[in-house]
């Protein structure tokens, strides 16, 4: 049983999304930005984003609007959206943990779910809980660099998030923690991770591209 799990780095720009239309998927972030020019719908989106985003509004209320299941970040939910969220029959709020990059995990804590790195690899801990024993990576980029608002990061100027140097710094060690910690666990649990993003600084694990494993499928 195998599962896609989808970020949002620049590489994801090249990705015909229809072909994964009969996959298990999980998006992350803002990709429906993205998403919007196919046929495809996710299975699961992961929101891990902080309610004071200034676009957490807007695409609360898009991921609301549609049929697929949202796993939340409970405790960034406030309360005055936290009994109507939970309320919805496809939303899945989860207990994350406290860890940052200063104070990062040794392990993960199921039935918590590790926050360290943000949605990708809260995804892949949600794969690996559901039973999924193939996990694949797309548009996990990482090499987080400083720029300015609408440039570099992220598959789309819209993403609207500035990085200076020491945010971009910490944001690449934050992701590079979370996942030497993703590979260890699949590890240990007989799960295979691989990455379909060509210049990934992610090397911990094996490197495929999207059109070898579609055709390994066919």
């Amino acid at each position: 049983m195998r599962a896609f799990i989808i970020g949002t780095g620049p590489s994801i720009q090249s990705v015909d999304f229809n072909q994964l239309q009969a996959e298990y998927c999980f998006t992350t972030g803002r990709i429906h930005l993205l998403l919007r020019d196919f046929d495809f719908t996710p299975a699961v989106h992961v929101i891990t984003e902080s309610s004071v985003n200034p676009y957490f509004p807007e695409d609360r209320q898009y991921h609301l609007a549609q049929s697929y299941e949202l796993i939340v970040m409970a405790e960034l939910l406030p309360k005055s959206i936290y009994d109507d969220w939970t309320r919805k029959p496809n939303i899945t709020p989860y207990g994350m943990c406290p860890h940052t990059v200063h104070h990062p995990p040794d392990a993960w804590h199921f039935p918590y779910l590790c926050k360290q790195g943000g949605a990708v690899p809260v995804a892949i801990q949600a794969a690996v809980m559901r039973g999924f024993e193939e996990i694949y990576l797309l548009g996990c980029d990482g090499n987080f660099r400083a720029t300015d608002a609408h440039s570099g990061n992220y598959f789309h100027t819209d993403y609207n998030i500035s990085f200076g140097s020491q945010f971009a710094e910490e944001r690449n060690q934050s992701l590079m923690l979370a996942h030497t910690l993703a590979a260890k666990e699949c590890a240990e649990r007989g799960v295979s991770i691989y990455n379909l993003s060509p210049d990934s600084m992610f090397d911990m694990y094996e490197k495929k591209t999207l059109t070898e494993v579609l055709e390994e499928k066919s």
